[in-house]
């Protein structure tokens, strides 16, 4: 009898041990072909990453365990030969609670592979779960995914400069803001850089006009613990021998002098390309100023893909969102630009 228990005893242990070792650490690199569910994929890419997803189709990785410290985002290395799609990240089933969403674009090829990054948008995720990616998007193939990795990281999901400018005098000097969303966003900062051999403080934004012509200064946000969570923003203007004295407020002084050094604004950009794109504020409170070549239309869906402004050339350049919820929604041009429009 005492054998017996002892036996007993040792294989419960033994069980116990085996079912908590098949927990999986989902902050180390997943690979998407080692699903413990799906539904209506196939392998793809030599059998190492997972393809010919449609709409509606889904994987689910089991016993995920998250901790106590709480995954906060999401990589997906995925491709995309079509208009791309949706990835969905879901809590326990293809119809659990949605945690948060990473959009695909077309990455030029179904063995181009990219990483692309999202926040939670419905708080942290805890202790041991099941994790489902359930994809959504138009008529046929959407994506593939190679492999998938939370983190415990917030990362940024834009960068804005907030106070352009359209034109700048030779010599003068002009500080440049921005402004990382969300702005929890950890262990991140943000680093200004300059074209056409102009100076510019990498940290401050201080820039000083050295060269006539066409200038770009460009801030991009960086994650000291990770190469994920990069974005960028970009201001171009005009470096002029002088600008004329103007008393709109439009123009500004520095120094505290008559004469105008540098005048700002955003729609004045003096030219863009055909495929030029811009979106201010962003994050915004429900009102974007687009900018966008001429006679290119626009579509604006929600993170479901649902159509909330339909393809239609923006005759104001505004995009007016303020009756619909906070969140994230997707810009996409004629000319196949995106952009992803921030709802606060």
């Amino acid at each position: 009898m005492k054998n017996f228990f002892t036996y007993s005893v040792v294989l419960l242990l033994t069980v116990s041990n085996l079912f908590a070792q098949s927990s999986v650490n989902p902050y180390q690199t997943i690979q998407a072909e080692n699903f413990d569910d799906q539904n209506g994929i196939k392998l793809s890419n030599g059998g190492s990453a997972v393809g010919f997803i449609q709409d509606g189709d889904y994987i689910g990785f089991s016993n995920l365990d998250f901790g106590n410290e709480g995954g906060k985002s999401i990589s997906v290395r995925a491709s995309s030969n079509t208009n791309g799609g949706t990835i969905e990240y879901r809590l326990d089933s293809p119809t659990g609670d949605l945690v948060g969403t990473v959009e695909v674009p077309n990455t030029g090829g179904w063995r181009s592979f990219q990483s692309f990054t999202a926040n939670n948008t419905a708080g942290f995720i805890y202790n041991v779960v099941d994790i489902y990616l359930v994809f959504r998007g138009g008529n046929g193939f959407l994506l593939d995914v190679d492999e998938l990795v939370f983190s415990t990281e917030i990362f940024a999901t834009s960068i804005s400069i907030t106070n352009y400018i359209t034109q700048i005098e030779l010599g003068s000097t002009y500080d440049f803001d921005a402004e990382i969303f969300p702005s929890n966003t950890t262990d991140q900062f943000f680093q200004f850089t300059a074209s056409g051999g102009s100076g510019v403080n990498t940290t401050s934004g201080e820039y000083t006009a050295t060269s006539l012509g066409t200038q770009t200064v460009f801030v991009t946000s960086f994650s000291e613990a990770s190469s994920q969570g990069f974005v960028r923003d970009q201001c171009t203007f005009e470096v002029v021998e002088s600008i004329s004295s103007r008393t709109d407020s439009s123009s500004k002084s520095k120094g505290g002098d008559n004469k105008s050094s540098f005048t700002e604004g955003y729609f004045d950009s003096p030219s863009f390309s055909d495929n030029f794109l811009r979106v201010y504020p962003n994050p915004g409170n429900g009102l974007f100023k687009v900018k966008v070549a001429p006679e290119t239309r626009i579509t604006v869906t929600d993170i479901a893909g649902r159509v909330v402004v339909p393809e239609s050339v923006p005759s104001d350049a505004t995009i007016d969102l303020t009756s619909y919820p906070k969140g994230v929604y997707m810009l996409r041009t004629s000319e196949g630009k995106t952009a992803r429009l921030i709802r606060k």
